[in-house]
């Protein structure tokens, strides 16, 4: 029986053993089917099992499962709920065998789990477990025996009471669980809202299902790395569960403490507890969440402790204390949870720093990587175990939902368009901020009270004291929907001083007159929403001003700026610097060509810099801006001067201005507008059709209203009218304008280059004027001519710019003179070089002098020199005043002839005819030219009374100026001259002149040279005085035979009937010496004598002394004597005295004097008194004009005797 007894007992141990053993020796991946069905119908969802299956009964019992997945829900967004690469368990046997679930270890490895919330509310976390399995079917698994404290009617078959399933069996117990690179995602798409963890490594124990739990590891919540340390203590009854919870991050140094307890845990939850959190560097802590740049002043140690007691229908926050660097705050809160959310809240902050925040260095953002990132080791690792094949590659995290359609909400009702708050949240909100610090100054008592209800948030009170005695507040309505949010609200403000706010803001306004920018008042509404701000119903005022009016900033990608606003009155003077300064139009003044052509000048002011170097940049409004601007402005004051009227209309859209329209109706009685379209605002502007009009009744009402100064000859209510349009590029416009003033008119159309650049202005320039000395009077040129001048209109193509001025295609008549040719003005060497190249019609020089000057000037006062010259040789004018100095002697002040040194110039002149006092040149073809100071007429020809006049020579207008000329007259008819009094007579003249001095009587003193004149049948019975070229040279050889003339008068008529008796030949070489011309000798064929005269002209001294001799005897005289008695073989004369009037003597025995026994005279007594009654000179006082018949007879008998010679 022993043997039995120890048989049986082998025998049941050998079946014991086996049944231990045997299950290490099955292969468990046979069964995978059936395990996998019976674990599907267990969890309602499909399991799979992809790798092996083990199973140990010793020496404990062991589960091992590879590649293990759990489908999910239908409809969710991935295929697998769960998978997992490996899971072992291992479990105590003896406690097994108790009873008692011991797990020694649960390792899991690379778990991928997936809790997602379905758009239709669905949780696949929510199984689907069958109500009823058959008992000790295959696969059954057996339930666990219920909690030992468990009352006995609480068991599975009473499914009223509280089941087992709702209760957590407390003997199983967890001795470790380990969880390695697991991964968790959350999804709720009814939120959208998303949590992925990743990499997490934990080590978990429990006591029991029930507790106490300790937890501690490792974790990425959405890329950033923490770490945490867990402990929730046992659930026991109704007491309290102690919770303890430290969560650390490399980010900032950030780490987050809870203590507290959770009472009633299974019935109603209720913690109570402190919170507290740090981070030594914010902005490090927040980057590591988004990477985007931060303002510096978070990168400051941060801490955050409060008490919190919460449960599922409440919440408060109490003794919250928020230090921010220096800053701290404190606050309160109060929160009730359910279908209608109630907050009520209050946060008191001490004093802000803001300058010193504003002081810190702003944070730059972050590229992709994040504070958690492994290091250059790890990441190589990284990436080369990602290039290594791997089965699970396909296993991205966090997992997307693509692939898998969800299934659709049939026939869900639209959703409602949210509020910006949850329509049902109610909330009392109130923050304040004792003082904050920002620039230098302080805003004291900043408070903001708040309410929300019906998903709108009403701003009660947003106020603040601002430096200067200034305060703000604002209230109104948040509301609309989180899409589009809209606030609606009331904004005051007030600054009795509003200078010491703009100083605060940094607008300095030390510039601005001490009247302006005293006060200010804002009252006005307000709309504002993400997309645009705008103030309705504005009312403004600053000082005395009153602004009314809409204006709003759309903010776009094209913000736009709206504004239509009316201003009562506005002083400008009161808001513009004090530094105007008059601006003056100066007088004419032919001295400053430099200085109106250069590009550089000086002015009171200094030196100005060069065109180029003064251009400023353009002022062009940003092509990224649009706006729509409407101003008008009843009454605006400048200058002491109001102006009524005033509007600007305009519009800026996609970089083009439009200027509707922009107006002044009055100021000082002028009125003008302006129009168009500027394009290109941003590069260099193009206008298109802009066009102008403006009119000033009296332009001198509007110079004193603009503190300029009009030239003296401007005469008052001078009225004027400008207009015109503009085409092309701000720098490069072109221009066509019209101005009407002073009875002129000017019209320009060309190209302007602005501000700098060459040409300046290039284009065709017209001037019209029926009274051009008017408009010279009227811009200050004191000239006032002789003549009365005609009209005025002259254009010219015009070129000006970079120093230089060109008029091309010159046409029409100046001052009643035609005109053509061209001018050109170069400024820009050391002097202003001028080229000239001029045709003209008739030219008076006698109305063209100024009135002070006798249009007639008497050759006796003009130097000999300056007889044929040109005008640029005569005593030039004083500078800015066109009128000619005239002495009846020989001038002794120093000639002024700067003009010669200042300018250089070139000039061909091709004139009708130039007139001045007597003379008519006509058909004048010159050449002249100045350089360095020294005039050089090439070419000076014209045609004179019929004959021709030449001459060339050189000025050298140095210290001591010197003259070279050559005179050339040739056949010269002195009959054509007017007033000259003479039948016949005509003039040879070649002459060279050389002389030097300062002055015109140095000139006269100085003055040598030779030449020669020749006369050829002059009549004798004429006044020299009133030969117009009987200059101070040609004058003594004229006066000579005009003596004779007298001395022989009774003769002359006599023998007057022969041809060429009693004209005059004379040839007369002579030398000039220091202003002495001698004449040696001077011959002389008077048809009834022949002779010669030697002697001086002094013309410094302005005297003549001359003596000669003369013979009748070889004339028509003593042929017809010549039978009757032998007439003097010499007759001798004498001149002397003034030059213009000198005595002349002749020898008596020569005179023909009847009855005085000698001479001439005894033969006349001798003629039968018949005859000599008829003799000229013998008439007994009958006029001697016209020829009795007796006369013409004895004239017939003389003619017929002196042919038959």
């Amino acid at each position: 029986m022993k043997k039995v007894l120890i048989v049986i007992g082998g025998l049941v141990l050998l079946v014991i053993a086996a049944a231990l053993i045997a299950p290490s020796f099955v292969d468990w991946n046979q069964y995978r089917d059936r395990i996998t069905t019976e674990a599907g119908k267990a969890t309602g969802r499909d399991v799979s099992i992809g790798g092996d299956i083990r199973l140990a009964v010793l020496p404990s019992p062991v589960l091992v499962v590879n590649d293990l997945s759990i489908a999910n829900i239908d409809g969710g967004s991935e295929p697998q709920m769960l998978r997992l690469q490996a899971a072992e368990v291992n479990i105590a046997l003896w406690p097994l065998l108790t009873g008692r679930v011991e797990v020694r270890s649960v390792s899991l490895v690379e778990p991928d789990l997936i809790l997602e919330v379905l758009a239709d509310g669905r949780r696949n976390w929510d199984f689907a477990v069958p109500a009823e399995r058959p008992t000790g079917a295959p696969g059954a698994v057996i339930d666990l025996p219920p909690r030992r404290d468990a009352p006995a009617e609480e068991t599975p078959d009473q499914p009223d009471a509280e089941a087992p399933a709702a209760t957590v069996p407390a003997a199983v117990q967890l001795d470790a669980i380990s969880i390695e690179q697991g991964r968790v995602l959350y999804r709720d798409a009814t939120t959208g809202q998303e949590l992925g963890i990743g990499s997490l490594n934990a080590d978990v124990s429990a006591g029991s299902l029930r507790g106490p739990l300790d937890a501690r590891g490792s974790m990425e919540i959405e890329g950033v790395p923490l770490t945490f340390d867990v402990s929730i203590g046992a659930v026991e009854g109704g007491e309290p569960v102690g919770i303890r919870a430290d969560l650390g991050s490399d980010a900032g140094a950030s780490r987050l403490r809870v203590r507290g307890m959770v009472e009633d845990w299974e019935a109603a939850p209720r913690f109570s507890g402190r919170i507290e959190s740090a981070a030594d560097d914010l902005a490090a802590a927040i980057q590591a969440v988004a990477a985007s740049p931060l303002p510096g002043f978070l990168a400051q140690r941060t801490t955050l402790d409060f008490d919190l007691v919460a449960s599922q229908t409440e919440a408060t926050v109490g003794a919250l204390a928020l230090r921010l660097g220096d800053m701290s705050a404190e606050g309160a809160a109060m929160m009730t949870f359910g279908d209608a959310p109630e907050i009520v809240a209050q946060v008191v902050a001490g004093r802000i720093d803001l300058d010193s925040w504003l002081a810190m260095p702003a944070v730059p953002g972050r590229g992709p990587a994040t504070a958690g990132d492994e290091p250059a080791e790890a990441d190589a690792e990284a990436s080369a175990q990602a290039a290594a094949p791997d089965d699970t590659a396909d296993r991205a995290w966090p997992p997307s939902p693509a692939g898998v359609k969800p299934e659709p909400a049939a026939e869900a009702p639209v959703a409602a368009v949210p509020t910006l708050l949850p329509a049902d949240l109610r909330a009392a909100l109130a923050l304040s901020v004792e003082a904050i610090t920002y620039r230098d100054g302080v805003i004291r008592e900043a408070s903001i009270a708040a309410d929300a209800a019906e998903g709108t948030l009403t701003v009660t009170r947003a106020t603040a004291l601002l430096p200067g005695g200034a305060d703000a507040n604002l209230s109104g309505v948040l509301g609309g929907t989180a899409a589009d949010p809209r606030l609606e609200g009331q904004m005051q403000a007030e600054a009795p001083d509003l200078r010491a706010v703009l100083a605060w803001l940094g607008y300095a306004a030390d510039d601005v007159p001490s009247d302006g920018l005293r006060t200010l008042s804002l009252n006005t509404g307000v709309v504002a929403t993400p997309a645009a701000i705008r103030a309705r119903n504005a009312d403004i005022r600053i000082d005395g001003s009153q602004v009314q009016g809409d204006f709003g900033v759309a903010f776009a990608e094209r913000p736009r700026l709206d504004a239509d606003l009316e201003i009562d009155r506005l002083n400008l003077d009161a808001y513009l610097p004090e530094t105007a300064q008059e601006i003056e139009i100066p007088a004419a003044d032919p001295g400053a060509i430099r200085e109106t052509f250069d590009g550089s000048r000086e002015n009171s002011a200094g030196r100005q810099q060069n065109n180029a170097d003064a251009a400023a940049p353009k002022a062009a409004a940003p092509a990224s801006v649009d706006a729509d601007v409407k101003v008008q402005i009843a009454e605006l004051s400048w200058r002491n001067t109001a102006a009524s009227g005033v509007r600007i209309d305009g519009s800026l859209q996609d970089g083009v201005l439009t200027l509707r329209e922009a107006r002044v109706d009055d100021f000082a009685g002028a009125n003008a507008t302006v129009s168009g379209t500027f394009r290109e605002l941003e590069t260099d502007p193009i206008m298109q059709g802009v066009a102008f009009q403006a009119r000033a009744p009296d332009l001198s009402r509007l110079a004193r209203s603009l503190d300029l100064t009009l030239p003296d000859g401007v005469p008052s209510g001078t009225a004027v009218v400008a207009s015109g349009g503009v085409e092309g590029t701000t720098a490069k416009p072109k221009v066509d304008v019209t101005v009407r003033a002073l009875g002129a008119e000017v019209h320009a159309a060309g190209d302007l280059t602005l501000p700098a650049g060459d040409p300046l202005y290039d284009g065709r320039l017209r001037l019209v004027s029926d009274d051009i000395v008017g408009v010279l009077t009227a811009l200050g040129v004191d000239y006032r001519p002789a003549g009365r001048l005609g009209g005025t209109d002259v254009g010219a193509q015009v070129t000006l710019g970079g120093g230089k001025l060109s008029l091309s295609g010159l046409d029409g008549q100046l001052a009643g003179i035609a005109l053509g040719g061209s001018i050109e003005v170069d400024a820009t060497g050391d002097r202003p070089a001028i080229t000239a190249d001029l045709s003209t019609g008739r030219v008076v020089i006698d109305d063209l002098l100024p009135a002070a000057q006798s249009a007639g000037l008497d050759w006796r006062i003009v130097p000999a020199s300056w007889m044929a010259l040109p005008p640029a040789l005569h005593p030039p004018a004083r500078s800015g005043v066109l009128v000619a100095r005239v002495d009846p002697r020989w001038p002794d002040e120093p000639l002024d002839l700067s003009v010669l040194r200042d300018v250089d110039a070139k000039l061909t002149l091709r004139s009708e005819s130039l007139v001045h006092s007597q003379y008519a040149l006509e058909q004048v073809d010159a050449s002249l030219a100045v350089e360095s100071g020294v005039l050089t007429w090439e070419r000076l020809n014209a045609t004179l009374f019929g004959g021709s006049a030449k001459s060339t020579g050189r000025l050298d207008a140095a210290d001591a100026p010197t003259v070279e000329a050559t005179i050339q007259l040739e056949g010269v008819d002195l009959s054509r001259a007017p007033g000259a009094g003479i039948s016949s007579g005509r003039l040879w003249f070649d002459a060279e002149l050389r002389t030097e001095g300062r002055s015109g009587a140095d000139w006269i003193s100085a003055l040598d040279g030779n030449g020669t004149i020749t006369l050829r049948g002059l009549d004798p019975g004429f006044d020299a005085t009133q030969v117009p070229v009987a200059g101070p040279i040609i004058a003594p050889v004229i006066e000579l035979t005009r003596g004779l003339n007298r001395a022989l008068g009774p003769l002359l008529g006599a023998v007057s009937g022969r041809a060429g008796s009693g004209l005059a030949d004379i040839s007369a070489p002579f030398t000039v010496a220091s202003g002495v011309v001698t004449f040696d000798p001077a011959r002389l064929d008077g048809g009834i004598y022949q002779g010669q005269a030697r002697g001086t002209a002094n013309l410094p001294a302005w005297r003549l002394d001359m003596t000669g001799e003369i013979s009748l005897a070889a004339g028509p005289l003593g042929d017809l004597l010549s039978g009757i008695r032998e007439l003097p073989g010499r007759c001798g004369f004498a001149a002397s005295g003034r030059l213009d009037s000198p005595d002349f003597r002749l020898d008596s025995g020569c005179i023909p004097v009847p009855g005085t026994g000698n001479g001439i005279g005894d033969l006349l007594e001798r003629v039968p008194e018949e005859l000599r009654r008829i003799l000229p000179g013998n008439n007994g006082g009958e006029d001697p004009g016209e020829p009795s018949q007796p006369e013409r007879v004895i004239r017939d008998l003389f003619r017929g005797l002196i042919d038959r010679r």
